[in-house]
């Protein structure tokens, strides 16, 4: 790794300090990448909620021609 090297070219007495801001930086990384994985895999589990709410509805989301507005059609019972 070209910054563990960079480190090592730095005095002694700075490489502590580059050391424990880069492990931080590092835990925040992969902190980050965590929550990003919880959040996709609760976003999934309330897409797939809603499909099976749509499929035994026989239902469908559909978006308007104008705007940013979507509706739900439901299918006329006999």
């Amino acid at each position: 790794m070209e910054t563990e090297w960079a480190i090592k070219l730095l005095d002694p007495k700075l490489q502590d300090p580059y050391l424990t801001l880069i492990a931080k930086k590092i835990q925040q990384i992969s902190n980050s990448s965590n929550q990003n994985r919880a959040n996709l895999k609760r976003q999934a589990h309330i897409i797939k909620g809603i499909n099976s709410k749509l499929t035994a509805e026989k239902s469908m989301i559909v978006r308007t021609d104008k705007g940013k507005t979507i509706i739900s059609l439901q299918q006329k019972r006999q």
